[in-house]
Order: C-alpha cells, then structure tokens, then sequence
C-alpha cells in the first residue's frame, strides 16, 4: 500500500521553533563560554604579542579578533572550527606542532581543555568587524632604484682646471671632485716613498736594499712600470692578494661546529685562489668557477681540474655535521652556502629572507627559497658520518696527469686482491685470523671456557687468531690476583708435550708465567706474548712432560710480575715432537710470511693509487634536482608554497625573460 507520511502543520512549526530556539541557545552558550573562558585566556597569554592595541604582530598573526584569526598568519589560519587538532594554536599551546607558545610559560591543563572544548564548539567569537592584518610587501619597482641594482653607466670624463696634474680619466675624476671642495691635490711621493708604497701594495713585504738602489739608479722613463710588472709576477703577489679572498671565501682547513673535521683537501682550494690571482684569471670567471665549477665546460684536463677545485667555495663552511636531523642538517649548510654567496659576490646578508622578509634589502623569502631550491639540488654532503670520523663533504676525483701509471697500478691491485683472495681459501688458511674450533687441532684442548678462573678476566675476539668462542685478558691490571687454572684427564699416563694458545700483540706480556703440575713436581716457564706462535697460528709450546692418568694435568696462567696484558685461551696436551704439529707449525709461518708478503703489496699499491688519483672538495649535482618551499619562519618541516628555482627578482630587468632551469640541472 502506497502512503505518504502527513504530519501536521503546527507539529511541523513547532519543530521548527523548537530547533531554531536550540541553535541560538548554543549561539548564547558559546558566546558565554568564550566571554569568561577564552577571551580572558588570549588577553593573559596571547595579546602582548599577537595583538593590534599592542602594534605587534608576531608572524604576522593577531588574535584580536574573529576576522584576524580567520586570516591567520603566515603559516595560514590560526583555527579550524570543530577540529582542535588541526588548529594551528592549538597544537602551538599543546606543544604538539613546530611552535611552542606561549614562549615563556606552558597554559594549565584546564586553559587547554577550554581551548580544545571551544574550538569544538565551532570556536564562536562575537567580535565583529572586518579587520585586515596588515602584511608588509616589498616594493621591487623602488628597490630597483638603488644604485647597486641598476646597470652601470659611463660617465662622462669630468672637465678639471689643473689639466697638468691628471695621468689618466680616473686622476680627471678624482681632481674635479677635490677641486669641488677645494682642495689641493698632495705632492708627489719621492721615488723612494713610491717604491716602499708599491712593494708593500702588492706584495706586502718592503724592496731590499738592494732593489731600492737598482730603482733609485734607473733613469729610465719605464723604471716604476717594469717594478710593478716584477711585481706582478712574483708569486708573493698572489698569496698577498689571495689571503684576502681566502677571508671572504671563510676559509679554513677544519669544518667548525660540533666536531671540528680536518678538511684535508683544503689546501687545493688556497693553492687555486692563489694561482688565479698569479695568473690574471678574469674575475668572471674567477667566480663562474666558484659557483659553478663542477659542471662548466672545459677544454683540457687542467681547466677541468681548475673549476672543480673552484668549486669547493660551496663546501668550505663551518657546519656540525654531528647533526642527528639530516633533513635539518641539509638545509643548515644550504642556508651556510647562500648566506656566504650573497656576502661573497653581492655585499648584502641573504640569510636574513630565511625566516621573513628582508627588513632592509628587497628581497622577500621567495627570492631565498628560489636560490635555494638551486643549492637543495646540490649535492654537497659526502657519504660519511662526521660521527664516525668520515668526511662528510662531497668529494670529486681530479684527472692525474699520471694516468697511465694510474691504471696499471689499479690493474696490479685487483690482481693482487684476487691472489689474497684465492690464498685465503687454500687448505690450513682458515687459522690465520680465528676462531679455531678445538675439535680440528691435535691433542687433547682446554678452551678457557673450562677453565678455573681467579681475579678479573675480560672476554675478547679483538685480535686473531684465538681457540673456540673467544680468548680471554686481565685487561693490564691487578698484577699477581689473576690466574686461569686449565685441567685435563688424560687417558693414559706417558709423556705429553704442552701447547699454551694465546693472540699476541705489542702490548701483550713479555714475561707471562705459565706453570704446568706434572707427575714429578711443577715447572713454571715465562713465555713472551708479543711474538707470533709457532704452531697452527696461536699455540707456542711450553715443553713435554710426563703426566700420570690417576691425577689431572693442570696447567695455570697468572698475571704475577707481569708487565701488558696477559692472554688466556688455550692449553693442548699433544704427543711429543708430534710430525703432525711440526708440519702445522711450518705450514703456518709459509703461510703467515705469503699472507703478510701480500697484503703489505696491497697496502703499497693502495697508497700509491691514492697519490696518483687526488682528491678535491667538490660539490656535485643531485641526482633529482626539484623545486623547493618556503620554509615558514624557517622551520624546516613547516613548509608553504612551492617556488620555482631562480635568482633575486630585484637584480633582475623586469622586461627580460625568466631563465628557465632544466629539470635535470640544479
């Protein structure tokens, strides 16, 4: 049966009174509830700096009223109605977003749950009004005005009254300005004040006695002229010079910051400086090289080499590469390179646009973060840990102009790192480094896992070779309190020579007492640990004694009067003058001399491979170059808007087209 609900018209009107009184009911409720809960709670806590009565605005962010918070600041709106936890001020009060507030003091439990219950609420605010926040904006059309950021102009040559004075345009120039303020030129330095003058201008060390004369005596008209070109070649000029760039390039042969790490490539980028001044490198290209070196053309393998050195400019900063926040490390030394660029090349603070604005320069943060998107998609830290004593900077390998001995030394250690590897699968190999199982070595073994042990023992593998799990040492103190007693049963009475396995080292003990209980008495004898075993890699034998079956062979290890540390790991009771051991026993020194022969070749083709084939701080293109955010208040993890790479927009014309970066390029 079809049929159609009717309901009443007064039931229909009174349900619609009923919800209309309920909704303005929680209208007044919620107004209430922010007149005597929250309002109170911005005016104590929020309203010194976030306010327009106090002309602040930190952030760019007022709480002042509905319309300001709605607005927000620069991280965007400061409330979501109904969601608490997506509110910017409430996770800047619960201490759960990128700022903490209030700064000084944390709000009670009970200012938090009003906060979080009135934005739940849907965060009602009576206060009415329009109020726009006022956001300062950078005038680029003003800023181009400036005389840095215009395009330079030539200047007509002045007209000067003392036309006798002036050698050249500048001397006309400088004249026309004395001659403004009435001022007379000074008097011409004597030859010897000149030369002193010149000598320490471009070399900074005074001419000798000898040179003042040979000038003074040269009546020639060139005379000063072919001491300025001596001058100019002698390699003094360009450490003179060089020093002072070295200065604003910050250099130094150690990172600073945390763990300082000794950068031992540095000395490449000084050499470079001071060869380019020595050279009359053109200083756009002195600084192309600098910013760019590693992916300018080239024509030869010196130019190459050149830029590449150049280029450690970007990788010379004092950075804490201990940083455990990679992400945050990454951007420290981003922020390093584009501050000391803009310092370097351009005279002015970039690193100020990292967190807002330029207070003084034309230059908004999307001009920071278009420059440092380029250098995000840089790749400058290396693939170690400054933690692990690693170089953490990116490194490039220069050409060698020795590169055929290069490759055939290359070729010679990859044969002899196939000849190491091949020895060490040979049969009796296997006891060269450790651990030896006790059930492949002749006699009957005691592992010091049997044994009784006195005094303070420390378990170690560090050093090879060693029997079963581990060797153990008294660690070099508490002479004369520790022993390690080892015990056997034998099966039979007879002779039996003794075998004591230890690793040794130069810090071993040269006097270590090993004292063995037989069936006529005890013997003590002192070995040296310091020298390698004779036999299977690790035992040295101690001498054949005869043992009696109805009483344990004991054989203890002390430290007293012992000078090292002394070593305990293992004591074989073996047939006397056993073939089977005096063979081991040569069989590991062959073995032991051949593998000692081959790795010391490898350690001298590894270091001459390394002298061959130099090392140069440099940086090196990511393998994804991107766009970047910005950063809001600099905060990392705080991300806005993306920003296309790029350079100031105030250095360049507007009329001009944007350089486009290539998707592959930084």
């Amino acid at each position: 049966m079809n049929s159609r609900l009717k309901i009443p018209l007064f039931i229909l009107t009174s349900l619609a009174w009923t919800t209309g009184f309920a909704v303005q009911a929680a209208e007044v409720q919620g107004v209430e509830f922010f007149e005597s809960k929250i309002r109170p709670l911005l005016v104590e806590h929020c309203y010194q700096c976030h306010s327009q009565e106090a002309n602040k605005g930190k952030a760019n962010l007022y709480l002042d009223s509905r319309a300001a918070w709605q607005i927000g600041g620069d991280s965007g709106p400061a409330i979501v109605p109904g969601k608490p936890h997506e509110s910017l001020l409430f996770q800047s009060v619960t201490h759960t977003g990128h700022v903490k507030m209030p700064p000084k003091t944390r709000l009670s439990d009970a200012e938090v749950e009003a906060l979080r219950t009135w934005i739940v609420m849907g965060a009602p605010d009576p206060r009415e009004g329009d109020v726009e926040v006022a956001k300062s904006e950078i005038d680029l059309e003003e800023g181009r005005e400036f005389w840095s950021f215009k395009p330079p102009v030539a200047t007509p040559t002045p007209i000067v009254k003392n036309t006798a004075w002036s050698e050249s345009a500048i001397d006309r120039h400088i004249l026309a300005r004395l001659e403004s303020e009435g001022i007379e030129p000074a008097t011409e330095a004597s030859p010897r004040t000149l030369l002193r003058r010149v000598y320490y201008d471009l070399i900074g060390l005074p001419p000798t006695p000898d040179e003042m004369n040979a000038f003074l005596e040269d009546a020639s008209p060139e005379a000063f002229e072919k001491v300025v070109d001596h001058l100019l070649s002698r390699p003094e000029f360009g450490e003179r010079w060089g020093r002072h760039w070295l200065d604003v390039a910050r250099f130094a042969e150690s990172t600073g910051g945390g763990r300082s790490m000794v950068l031992t490539n540095a000395w490449r980028f000084r050499d470079y400086v001071i060869e380019s001044f020595n050279h009359d490198k053109p200083y756009n290209q002195f600084i192309r090289e600098q910013i760019a070196g590693d992916i300018l053309p080239f024509g030869s393998v010196d130019q190459r080499n050149a830029q590449l050195v150049g280029s450690g400019y970007l990788v010379l900063g004092a950075i804490n590469y201990e940083l455990q926040d990679k992400e945050l490390l990454r951007m420290e030394i981003v922020d390093e390179q584009i501050d000391t660029f803009g310092r370097t090349f351009l005279g002015m603070t970039l690193g100020c646009a990292r967190c807002h604005d330029h207070k003084f320069d034309p230059i908004p943060t999307t001009d920071y973060y278009a420059l440092a998107g380029i250098f995000q998609s840089t790749n400058s830290m290396g693939e170690g840990a400054a933690a692990a004593g690693v170089a953490a900077i990116s490194t490039a390998v220069l050409e060698s102009p020795e590169s055929g001995k290069l490759q055939e030394r290359k070729k010679s250690l990859a044969a002899v790192r196939r000849e190491i590897d091949a020895f060490k699968k040979q049969k009796g190999t296997k006891n060269l480094k450790g651990p030896i199982s006790p059930h492949t070595l002749p006699g009957l073994v005691v592992d010091n896992k049997s044994a009784q042990l006195t005094g303070d023992w420390k378990k170690s593998t560090s050093a090879a070779a060693w029997v079963g799990e581990h060797y153990i040492h008294d660690l070099g103190e508490n002479k004369g309190r520790s022993q390690a007693v080892f015990a056997a049963d034998l099966a039979r009475s007879g002779q039996f020579e003794v075998l004591v396995s230890y690793s040794p080292s130069g810090n071993r003990s040269k006097t270590t007492p090993v004292t063995v209980s037989h069936a006529e008495g005890e013997t003590t004898v002192k070995i040296d640990q310091t020298l390698e075993p004779d036999f299977d890699g690790c035992f040295v034998s101690v001498g054949t004694f005869r043992f009696s079956h109805e009483v344990p062979a004991r054989v203890t290890i002390s430290n007293k009067g012992t000078q090292g540390v002394v070593i305990a790991d293992a004591v074989s009771f073996a047939a006397p003058q056993s073939e089977e051991l005096r063979k081991t026993g040569e069989n590991q020194k062959h073995l032991r001399a051949k593998l000692a022969s081959l790795t010391k070749e490898q350690a001298t083709l590894e270091a001459e491979i390394k002298r061959l084939q130099p090392i140069t701080m440099a940086p090196s293109e990511s393998k994804s170059p991107a766009d970047g955010h910005v950063h809001i208040r600099g905060q990392i993890r705080n991300k806005g808007a993306e920003v296309p790479r790029g350079f100031l927009t105030v250095a360049m014309n507007p009329d001009d087209t944007t350089p486009e970066i290539a998707d592959e390029s930084s």
